[in-house]
């Protein structure tokens, strides 16, 4: 056993031991680096997690993890839609495994842990100084409060994805090129483990990350002062890892819904799907009245329409599927190209560029990132190197290029800007440690502790300002769906203790629930498999229809009315309509065509421990 002798802390002392800590951290610098920024990083996060609780932000979530958890189909199943279908296996995997871990939540808040790991590990690893160590951790940890936080605290897949290829193009701009191999391939390793996660939760996001990957990496060419064969070969290298890696992903998820007993269904939901995101998210539905004879030549009335505009797709179940569909989203994106010629695009781009960049919901990020560019603007300055200006000039590119082409297709949520801000952020972090020991012109060498210094203060100080408040915003907002949340659990408790009933929920009443991200059942038994949306995108799929059958609807608009077995849910709330499901039945059979008229019959009321109660409805008719 070795012997500690306990030292008195003189001044002597304290040198020896810092003596002594730099010379190991020089033997072992890796090791030391990986285990101060990962103590830090696990610091952060339980100081986030005392500071809030973690939910979901939006419903997404809650149907991705009712699909690989078994609760919307009646068993786990990987086919997850939005996600890589490897991703789904694995996750799906656990949940047979153990349907109380919650698996999907702990996955998400895993991979936010392993990017403020990387990138902090990375950022020490640039420290000569062991002195510099506390002042790198504190701006990264104000940093990380400011900018990403509210996303770790309100978990959505799509920013989850977008940090994790942030962080694999921070990786790849700060990688150094000259190392070993051995060390190369790590770095390189890392960088492909990060993009095929950004991949593997959503792949539109990773796409969206790429154009700022390529100029980032197209900018490091350009820049590297030896280009020599082994360099080249070096940054082919790894252009050609990342794409075969991702080619393998991407055709292993389109490859897995080709194969099987339901693949024509998956197919035909997929091409659905598109549709109804095109017609949804960005074009909106033609107007009815305007082309009433087109609606009607696929056999759809007002009353359908009325419904499908309002999300409710599960009842007019052929009127808006396979063809109709995407004649639907045909018709919409010509209406959008015969209203709106170049010039007033570009008019509305420039319009929703200045709104959405000084965005209230965008901040602290939006400051973070506006801030951090006047430094960098700076220190362009201060080291009058063209290769940082030419750097600059091409992330700039990425950034106006891919928020024209968000802006332009007009569907630009919180969750897609603060992605762009996030890499946005990370890209000029890399430059920024790239450049900054090269502040040598003139009176600069001599005030280089001073422009940093100052330059953290610049940053650190609004963006805290805002941070903290947005922070606690945040806190009041989970501590609110949380509590309103407990009516939803309660519900669902209330529908699997009646697992051989179906109960189909009214969007109104559901669309604006999340729960914990840590949540699961007290008891496997009580996993609710019975309550289904009427609405949403997971409503036609091939798993919503498989559940379905399971309580003898094959066809949702024949199916529901007159049956002891299954019941509509609303929100106890004059604002919930109900009129629509009567309108519907009644507009598309007449009074005839269940054998009376179709009215709605409440049977039960579920009365939660918060302020929200659910009515339970049937569909009868009358003689």
């Amino acid at each position: 056993m070795p012997r500690f002798v306990k030292l008195p802390l003189s001044t002597e002392n304290k040198r020896t031991w810092v003596r002594w800590i730099m010379k190991n951290r020089e033997k072992n610098r890796g090791t030391w680096d990986l285990f101060i920024s990962f103590s830090v990083t696990a610091v952060m996060f339980v100081v986030f997690r005392l500071f809030t609780d973690f939910i979901f932000l939006t419903n997404d979530d809650m149907y991705l993890q009712a699909i690989v958890s078994g609760e919307l189909s009646g068993t786990p199943r990987a086919h997850m839609i939005y996600s890589n279908y490897i991703l789904g296996l694995i996750l799906s995997g656990l949940y047979t495994i153990s349907v109380q871990v919650p698996w999907y939540g702990i996955y998400l808040t895993a991979m936010c842990f392993l990017c403020f790991w990387a990138v902090l590990y990375r950022c020490l690893s640039f420290c000569r100084s062991f002195r510099v160590y506390p002042a790198v951790i504190v701006l990264f940890a104000v940093l990380g409060f400011c900018a990403v936080f509210r996303h770790v605290a309100m978990l959505q897949y799509t920013v989850v994805a977008a940090l994790a290829g942030s962080t694999a193009v921070f990786l790849a701009l700060t990688a150094e090129l000259t190392c070993s191999r051995r060390e190369l391939t790590l770095n390189y390793a890392a960088v492909v483990l990060f993009a095929s996660a950004s991949l593997l939760i959503r792949e539109k996001v990773f796409f969206m990350m790429a154009p700022f990957a390529a100029c980032g990496w197209l900018g490091k060419w350009l820049c590297e002062k030896e280009k020599t064969k082994e360099t080249g070969r070096r940054y082919l290298f790894l252009f050609l890892g990342i794409f075969t890696v991702m080619l393998a992903l991407c055709g292993a998820d389109r490859l897995a819904y080709r194969l099987g007993e339901d693949k024509e269904a998956w197919l035909e939901y997929k091409a659905y799907n598109r549709a109804r995101e095109e017609i949804l998210d960005y074009q909106g539905f033609p107007d009815y009245d305007a082309n009433e004879a087109f609606y009607l030549e696929l056999g759809i009335g007002r009353e359908a329409f009325l419904g499908a505009q309002n999300y409710y797709l599960l009842l007019p179940q052929d009127a808006f599927y396979g063809e109709s569909m995407e004649r639907i989203a045909s018709l919409a994106r010509a209406n959008k190209k015969s209203s709106e010629n170049l010039p007033d695009s570009f008019s509305r781009v420039c319009r929703e560029f200045l709104r959405c960049n000084a965005n209230y919901s965008d901040r602290p990020m939006n400051v973070v990132v506006y801030c951090v560019w006047i430094v960098m603007a700076a220190l362009a300055f201060l080291t009058r190197k063209k290769e940082l200006l030419i750097r600059l000039a091409l992330v700039f590119l990425a950034r106006m290029g891919m928020w024209g082409v968000i802006l332009y297709q007009g569907r630009y949520p919180d969750r897609i800007t603060q992605s762009l801000y996030l890499v946005e952020l990370l890209m000029l972090l890399a430059l920024f440690l790239a450049y900054c020991k090269e502040v040598k012109a003139g009176w600069a060498k001599k005030y280089y502790k001073g422009f940093l210094w100052g330059a953290a203060l610049f940053v650190c100080i609004p963006s805290f300002y805002i941070g903290l408040q947005k922070a606690l915003a945040v806190k009041g907002e989970n501590a609110g769906k949380l509590y309103f949340g407990i009516s939803y659990r309660q519900l669902k408790e209330y529908c699997a203790q009646n697992s051989d009933s179906l109960y189909l929920i009214d969007m109104n009443s559901a669309s604006f629930f999340t729960d914990s991200v840590f949540g699961t059942p007290d008891k496997e038994k009580d996993l609710c498999r019975n309550l289904l949306p009427l609405g949403s995108w997971p409503v036609k799929s091939p798993l919503t229809a498989e559940n379905l059958k399971r309580y003898g609807v094959n066809d949702p608009k024949e199916d529901l009315c007159d049956r002891d077995h299954i019941f509509f849910v609303f929100k106890d709330s004059e604002a919930t309509p109900t009129a629509y499901l009567t309108e519907f039945y009644n507009a598309e059979y007449g009074e005839n065509g269940f054998g009376g008229e179709v009215v709605l019959e409440q049977v039960d009321t579920v009365v939660t421990d918060v302020d929200i109660s659910y009515g339970i409805w049937q569909l009868k008719t009358m003689e």
